[in-house]
């Protein structure tokens, strides 16, 4: 696919673009598509390209336009990371990405009370 996709730029419109490629490659894998290298370079990429551009971006603030991607989007990833890619799952990265969103969560729902 990408023979080196670590040197690829990321920006916010490239995070929301990974995550739509993301679903599309799992959506054809559960359809029985199943080709196992897409798989293996769909994981490289996220560990390698989309949680270091999340990582390094993390903003505290209430806007979602200044996130790296969308609470929503975080929510399909958080649920779908645990099932198909653990060990991307349990990093520290990602887990300091889980309580960065979290985090969040909690503020705004403290707002709406």
């Amino acid at each position: 696919m990408f023979r080196q996709f670590h040197r690829i730029p990321l920006d916010h419109e490239g995070a929301n673009a990974f995550t739509r490629f993301y679903w599309a490659v799992m959506v054809d894998q559960e359809n029985g598509f199943r080709h196992c290298r897409h798989k293996r370079v769909l994981g490289k990429m996220l560990a390698k390209v989309l949680i270091p551009f999340i990582y390094r971006n993390r903003l505290w603030c209430l806007d979602e336009t200044q996130w790296p991607i969308s609470l929503q989007e975080f929510e399909g990833l958080n649920e779908h990371l645990a099932n198909q890619f653990p060990r991307i799952f349990s990093s520290h990265q990602w887990q300091t990405i889980v309580n960065y969103y979290e985090d969040i969560k909690r503020e705004l729902q403290s707002l709406e009370d």
